[in-house]
């Protein structure tokens, strides 16, 4: 899955790229439809999933905040594939923590604070690399098998809870 916001800045580009690249046959990427925005990098992103011939691998959804751990535990892994520009670098990535709280593996790009937050829970690509993502995605079995779930997340918990950041 892919939750969050669809603005260029998160990278959706490439990951439908490292999809495109990758041997997977049989997935399903989930993507958070995040409808309150809309410009024309989601209409890049729709041409881009045409183009591909990626309709029948995707859906979309629109979950409500409080809806969010029940959607991230419903995947299988988180994939956050952040590109920095001119103004913008991934600060936080509240996605990440919920998913480790969530104990789900991420994949992520070195953008920003994303494998500082991640630590060694995280796998991480170079930002803007669909091809290191692709070989990342070609093992997903792998990852997911050797993913520590349990000291994941209580790594969120002791690092990331609110009262570990109100400390």
């Amino acid at each position: 899955g892919m939750l969050g916001r669809i603005v260029k800045e998160k990278g959706a580009h490439i990951l439908l790229e490292a999809l495109t690249l990758s041997n997977l046959d049989n997935y399903r990427l989930v993507i958070d439809n995040f409808s309150e925005y809309g410009d024309s990098y989601k209409e890049m992103i729709s041409n881009l999933i045409t183009s591909k011939g990626l309709e029948d691998k995707i859906e979309f959804v629109n979950p409500d905040h409080d809806e969010m751990p029940m959607l991230i535990n419903s995947l299988d892994i988180i994939v956050m594939p952040s590109v920095s520009t001119s103004g913008w670098q991934e600060q936080y990535g509240r996605i990440a923590v919920e998913s480790l709280a969530c104990s789900k593996p991420v994949i992520a790009s070195s953008c920003g604070s994303l494998p500082f937050i991640l630590g060694k829970y995280g796998l991480i690509f170079t930002e803007g690399s669909s091809l290191q993502l692709s070989f990342l995605l070609n093992d997903l079995k792998q990852v997911i098998n050797n993913f520590d779930h349990k000291n994941a997340q209580i790594y969120a918990y002791n690092n990331y809870s609110d009262f570990a950041q109100a400390k």
